[in-house]
């Protein structure tokens, strides 16, 4: 039997978000591709067995998390409902088949995801697995990035067993690639166990030197294993959820543009944040990270063909805080140089983070943290092996 993707949801979640996420992968990989309970079971046969059959023709099993899910996972663990969908991921976590958490819903209201201790034992390795967030305004963009990412994971793993994957995505989005999820956080936080952000202050400006997170610097080597990642320190703090484009950019393809906006304080109209941070991939469109109002125009950049990053500088700003150790900092500043120019984003004049490639290296794309701002950020590099 051809392997299919497995569509689960609560129909008392969101049943509509999921019905629109069904006929978008249909449409890129046909109906018969596709599970999902509403259009695939037969009046007359036991619902659960035919789950069962479903996900034994599984290779892909994408979670559909909306505002509800997790109301109605503790209402039914309350009253001793039996949970099919906690069925259904429990089978697709012993399977080892590729599993993606999809957040659905409008954009910057997306609900926080479960931390582990709220969920039933056998579905908390489902935290293991990266997410990718599909929002209603973003809908074509964000389901499409869905299906490059399963197309991406189908193609790595090619025929044979099936072994456990983690997966990306974006404040955002992007292609996410089997086998990084583990290896990228170890040592680091994965984004479904991080605390909700709080309450930012009116901040007051003043400079602060990049942050040392020597944590941060992971060795990845890619799926191809051609290539040895190395990544920069980080400058900012630790807001937001983490991000990593290195799932999303598994070949290793240098950057060939950036589209950046940049935000203005509304306490303080001459303070500078980077709002948004997204690159390209030659012709493709890499994830978009932040969520801060464009209010400085500034048009997307492509770099010509011939033109390399010779160094990006981070500029990160801190604020005051009651707590110093725990006071906000965000990158308020990009500069980068190339082999042909000087582009320069936001407020350049403050202590910064270079990232500098070595000999043999190229810079693939951006690690960090970003929520409604870029708040943390380093670069990944990239070099052959051997």
């Amino acid at each position: 039997m051809p392997s299919r993707i497995f569509i689960s949801y609560r129909r008392d979640d969101d049943p509509n978000g999921a019905a629109r996420v069904h006929d978008a992968l249909a449409a890129r990989f046909g109906k018969s591709s596709l599970f999902m309970d509403v259009d695939d079971l037969l009046v007359g046969l036991r619902f659960d067995e035919e789950l069962a059959k479903a996900l034994a023709a599984c290779d892909v099993f994408i979670s559909i998390i909306g505002g509800r899910w997790m109301d109605v996972l503790a209402a039914k663990q309350a009253s001793g409902e039996r949970d099919y969908v906690c069925e259904e991921i429990s089978g697709a976590l012993k399977r080892k088949i590729a599993i993606v958490p999809v957040r659905i819903g409008r954009e910057g209201q997306l609900a926080p995801l479960p931390r582990p201790d709220d969920l039933p034992a056998e579905i908390r390795d489902l935290v293991h697995y990266q997410k990718h967030d599909v929002t209603h305004e973003n809908f074509t963009r964000d389901v499409g990035a869905l299906a490059d990412a399963i197309t991406a994971v189908r193609r790595h793993l090619g025929p044979g067993p099936r072994v456990p994957w983690g997966w990306v995505g974006a404040t955002a989005l992007g292609v996410a690639v089997a086998g990084y999820g583990g290896a990228h956080y170890a040592g680091l936080s994965v984004p479904w166990l991080q605390p909700s952000k709080a309450e930012r202050p009116q901040p007051a400006s003043a400079s602060v030197p990049p942050a040392d997170a020597e944590a941060e610097r992971q060795r990845l080597p890619l799926p191809t294993k051609a290539f040895v990642l190395r990544r920069s320190k980080v400058a900012g703090g630790r807001g937001g959820e983490p991000f990593d484009e290195a799932n999303a950019n598994p070949w290793a393809t240098p950057i060939s543009g950036l589209d950046i906006t940049v935000s203005v304080n509304p306490a303080d109209r001459n303070q500078r944040l980077i709002g948004r941070l997204g690159v390209y991939w030659g012709d493709k469109d890499g994830p978009l990270h932040g969520g801060g109002p464009a209010d400085v125009k500034t048009a997307p950049i492509r770099f010509a063909k011939d033109e390399s990053i010779s160094k990006i500088m981070i500029f990160g700003l801190k604020f005051n805080w009651p707590q110093p150790d725990a006071a906000p900092v965000w990158i308020a500043g990009i500069r980068v140089v190339t082999s042909k120019g000087i582009y320069s984003f936001g407020n350049t004049s403050l202590a910064a983070t270079e990232c500098v490639p070595q000999m043999g290296e190229h810079i693939i794309g951006f690690f960090g943290r970003s929520g409604s701002y870029i708040d943390q950020l380093g670069c990944i590099f990239a070099r052959p092996k051997g």
